[in-house]
């Protein structure tokens, strides 16, 4: 993976408690019926949570049967809305804004939230090393994603992009169709 070289490793308490809390809102929240994916906003002070989300649909769309099929999978990709621009949408209606905060997302953002990221005054990004481990390389390349890129778009937006090391615990994850217990 060419991606790991490219983004700090952060530890501590507060970082993995946060992480567990991002993981918690996809669990609870996410209507994707493959990956859960929660991004919580936290002030500078680490002291508030000003925005969380999950991975979700527009109210009114119906989720295709057949998940395993290519015409689910492209209608399932095409309607969701990602955690991360619904985390700073949250922010946003509720506590003010995103400047100076950090983002805890587990997984990697796509190009288009990457942007979202970038110009909400987001100033640090923290995710999970052993969930972007279990991520392909298809994955990391697929055109819809543009992970590579995404990376880029954050480091020249000045976002410091960590990733934490270690064993979350207390909470269980959809990933990929797979319960996984990060």
């Amino acid at each position: 993976m060419n991606w790991a070289f490219r983004i700090e490793t952060i530890e501590g308490e507060l970082h993995r408690d946060f992480l567990r809390m991002a993981y918690q809102i996809g669990e609870d929240n996410s209507q994707d019926p493959v990956t859960h994916t929660g991004a919580i906003i936290v002030a500078q002070d680490f002291m508030n949570v000003v925005g969380k989300a999950a991975n979700h649909f527009p109210p009114g769309f119906d989720i295709p049967e057949g998940l395993e099929s290519e015409t689910a999978r492209k209608a399932r990709l095409e309607a969701i809305i990602h955690a991360e621009p619904s985390a700073v949408h949250d922010a946003a209606r509720h506590s003010g804004g995103t400047n100076n905060a950090t983002m805890y997302m587990p997984w990697a953002p796509c190009y288009p939230c990457s942007k979202v990221i970038a110009d909400s005054g987001i100033t640090m990004l923290v995710m999970h090393k052993q969930l972007l481990l279990m991520t392909s390389d298809k994955t990391w390349t697929a055109p819809e994603y543009k992970m590579e890129r995404a990376f880029d778009t954050l480091k020249d937006a000045g976002v410091r992009v960590c990733m934490y090391d270690g064993k979350i615990g207390g909470v269980k994850h959809l990933y990929k169709g797979e319960v996984w217990e990060p």
